[in-house]
């Protein structure tokens, strides 16, 4: 690294599985590795230059080395533009499996192409292992990138030690070390420091679909199920609304803004839907824009009526259940009675992405299985038809329904591993579409796996769009909001088509889940 020619850092975001995004992601791009990207360019561009790619938005017309399975060739990129370091995001734990597989494409270089690999994000902070095992130019990095990326690649390009950088795990000689733990997280003070995520990193990509600007991190709610926790530490209205600016000077008419609840901080989320408004009379545009939130956003109207001024187009919601013990055991403080009579207010001004779990368990210890009107354990068809008939009546424009998946570091997979309820599934299965954990009493895990497709199935069935749209019209006759609607639907439809086929195909998850329903029934 020495001379005048800048170091390349180059990033990688690595391929999902097939989930409910398979139709959106080959037309976006990720935010989290361009957020840190940028950060790195904002404090390194004088020595150092960036790229960012994406697995699923990657174009050999843009000129991008694919393989004749569309893959990208990390292999024939590195030799004919040689990175001087990677850098890897896995924070989904679906996309290990595959995060991996570009590792070793890179460990099966010759070693003078073979550059040190930086791997971050919430799943590779908490399962390092299985990264660092692929060779020891393989570096950990826990907790946000912005923390100590920096230092990082100082430290790199100056050929310094790893062992006072900052949150890093890595090899020393045949040992694993870790440096010392500073902050984890961007603190409030230092978040509109932040810049904007520089879109001009990315390579290679079409984004036709959704650009992504942030709103927050963090979740001050403590849900058991969920890996995002910790204080909310939020970007003031201004710097989020500088991002929204960047994306409409661009060309992008469609923004996905992300946060987890998006109302956490209401008086921040009431200056940014104004802000928003005066950016389309600025550039006399309209926008397609959507945001994550509780369904309790449905108690302040003044902020719905400034969010369908703003074009917020569609709210994701976690409905989570409509049990009620469900709810209580995920520690998710919402009145399930009160839910469609929050649906109905949301609906009046905007569409609703209905985000479900099914099949959450109660700890063996509490005891705590459901019984049907009989008296009898409630069985998986029975479990699947009282969520299907709610999201009948809900009728929102999208549906997600998630399979409970024990993600790590979470309340409830702790639990579960106390009571010997993980099934040893690999971490590609974690994309909410599969069966990775022994159910409660009564409901036989292939018939739950096997009712939930159908449950996707029948709700996105011919059928009842039929039904559902004339339902729908009567509440909400606008032209524009019925063809959402319907495109919605559609792609459900499609989605949970190819769901199906690849289930079908998996033969090697089927028989290991019917050895799993076996061994329930002996116990």
């Amino acid at each position: 690294m020495e001379g005048n020619k800048k170091v390349l850092c180059r990033g990688i975001e690595p391929k999902m599985p097939l989930g409910i995004y398979s139709t959106s992601v080959p037309n976006t791009f990720p935010l989290g590795l361009l957020t840190v990207m940028t950060y790195a360019k904002k404090n390194l561009s004088d020595k150092w230059k960036f790229e960012v790619m994406s697995e699923d938005n990657c174009h050999s017309d843009l000129g991008a080395p694919l393989k004749p399975n569309g893959e990208i060739d990390h292999k024939r990129l590195q030799k004919e533009d040689p990175a001087d370091c990677i850098l890897i995001s896995v924070n989904m734990s679906c996309t290990a499996k595959n995060a991996l597989k570009i590792v070793r494409e890179y460990q099966e270089l010759e070693e003078e192409y073979r550059p040190p690999i930086y791997i971050g994000g919430i799943h590779a902070g908490d399962a390092p292992e299985e990264f660092l095992n692929c060779g020891k130019n393989i570096i950990v990095v826990c907790g946000e990138g912005e923390m100590s990326i920096v230092q990082a690649l100082e430290g790199l390009e100056a050929g310094e030690p790893l062992d006072n950088k900052p949150n890093l795990i890595y090899w020393d000689g045949d040992e694993i070390k870790r440096s010392p733990t500073t902050l984890l997280k961007v603190p409030q003070k230092m978040m509109d420091s932040l810049p904007i995520p520089d879109y001009d990193l990315v390579k290679y990509a079409k984004i036709n679909f959704y650009f992504a600007e942030a709103l927050h991190r963090g979740c001050g709610y403590h849900c058991t199920f969920c890996r995002v926790s910790g204080q909310c530490r939020f970007f003031s209205a201004e710097r989020s609304l500088a991002g929204i600016e960047d994306i409409i000077i661009r060309g992008g008419r469609r923004i996905f803004i992300v946060c987890d609840h998006a109302g956490q901080v209401m008086k921040n989320l009431r200056a940014l839907f104004e802000g928003i408004i005066e950016l389309k009379r600025k550039y006399k545009v309209k926008l397609f824009i959507m945001i994550q939130a509780r369904i309790t956003i449905a108690e302040h109207l003044d902020i719905l009526e400034l969010a369908k001024r703003a074009d917020i187009k569609i709210i994701c919601i976690g409905f989570e259940s409509p049990i009620k013990e469900d709810l209580e055991a995920m520690k998710k403080a919402i009145d399930p009675t009160k839910m469609i009579e929050y649906a109905r207010i949301i609906q009046w001004y905007t569409g609703i992405h209905y985000m479900g779990m099914i099949g959450f368990p109660r700890s063996i210890e509490n005891d705590k299985p459901l019984y049907n009107s009989e008296g009898k354990l409630i069985s998986a068809r029975e479990l699947v038809a009282i969520h299907l008939r709610f999201m009948k009546e809900v009728n929102p424009e999208g549906l997600q329904p998630f399979i409970f998946g024990p993600l790590l570091e979470t309340g409830a997979r702790k639990i579960l591993e106390k009571e010997g309820r993980i099934y040893k599934f690999g971490f590609e299965k974690y994309s909410g579409f599969y069966v990775l954990s022994k159910p409660d009493k009564g409901i036989d895990p292939l018939e739950l796996q096997e009712e939930v497709i159908r449950l996707a199935e029948d709700f996105y069935s011919l059928s009842n769009l039929w039904y559902s749209f004339w339902e729908f019209r009567s509440r909400v006759n606008d032209p524009k909001r019925l063809a959402l609607f319907l495109a919605f639907r559609w792609k459900g439809r499609k989605i949970t088509r190819m769901f199906r086929k690849q289930y079908e195909e998996d033969f090697s998850y089927q028989n290991k889940l019917k050895a799993y329903s076996i061994l329930a029934e002996v116990a």
